[in-house]
């Protein structure tokens, strides 16, 4: 069941890394009280269930609960916005959701995001898949790790293509992938 698309989409502001670093900083303390709620409710679950498949909202109930309320202010906003495709739909709950394969704790987010702010070098030189470093791999590493979780758990093909590029500047010949990416992006960069 295709989704109605249409051409609306906020464009999307630069990324974090582009903005002041304490716009960044206060972004993310924003997500993080948003997060903060003990539990989710039965209607969130089932609002996610509307658009995933047994086995990928079992892969989105793994995410932490910030991660899972994050996608569903995502999901939201591109309803909002009148986008109803249900490959955007996937991506949009399962965008991040490679960030579930490590422990990350609050000050792994608080430190990743200040050295990107800084200098992207640091940021990937601290990114190392063993050891202590290992979290700080799997946020700079999450969308492609999230987009083959996505695909062993049957989701759309563009759904997955989007969650493996949503931190990119692609540029793909499929229109509507490219639509949906920028819809998707600036959705992600408000919520």
């Amino acid at each position: 069941m295709p989704g109605r698309e249409i051409d609306f989409c906020p464009r999307r502001r630069k990324a974090h890394h582009g903005r002041r670093w304490w716009a960044a900083v206060g972004y993310r303390v924003w997500q993080v009280i948003q997060g903060m709620w003990p539990w989710d409710t039965t209607e969130e679950v089932r609002e996610a269930a509307q658009w995933l498949s047994p086995p990928a909202l079992s892969l989105w109930q793994q995410q932490p609960r910030r991660d899972r309320r994050h996608s569903l202010r995502v999901l939201r906003t591109l309803q909002r916005w009148g986008q109803t495709h249900p490959a955007l739909m996937q991506a949009a709950l399962l965008h991040d959701v490679g960030k579930s394969l490590a422990r990350i704790r609050l000050w792994h987010r608080a430190v990743w995001v200040l050295v990107q702010a800084v200098n992207e070098g640091w940021a990937e030189r601290l990114a190392h898949p063993e050891g202590w470093r290992f979290p700080f791999w799997v946020l700079a590493e999450h969308p492609r790790l999230g987009a083959a979780l996505a695909q062993q758990a049957g989701c759309d093909p563009d759904a997955v293509w989007l969650i493996a590029h949503h931190q990119d500047v692609a540029v793909t010949e499929h229109p509507s992938r490219q639509q949906w990416l920028a819809c998707l992006q600036a959705a992600d960069e408000l919520c």
